[in-house]
């Protein structure tokens, strides 16, 4: 096992011109598999997510006049 992929790793030296080729090569595929893997799961989640706000009612228009809105300024009412 160790002598193919030495024989790989050797011929990929002489091809590229770069020591330790194979090396670059597999953190690179690793870090493309693992992109690939985390971005695949946030797609889901943000469909999940866009149809259960579709879903939910909206609230209907409230039209209030300035006379109904003076009351609720914020300040406590004694009963």
């Amino acid at each position: 096992m160790f002598e193919i992929i030495n024989e790989l790793s050797s011929r990929l030296e002489i091809l590229s011109g770069i020591k330790g080729i194979l090396g670059y090569i597999c953190i690179a595929t690793a870090i493309m598999i693992g992109h690939s893997w985390v971005n695949s799961g946030s797609n889901k989640k943000s469909i999940d997510a866009d149809s259960v706000e579709e879903e939910e009612e909206r609230d209907p228009p409230r039209n209030f006049t300035v006379k109904q809105l003076a009351y609720f300024d914020g300040k406590k009412r004694q009963k």
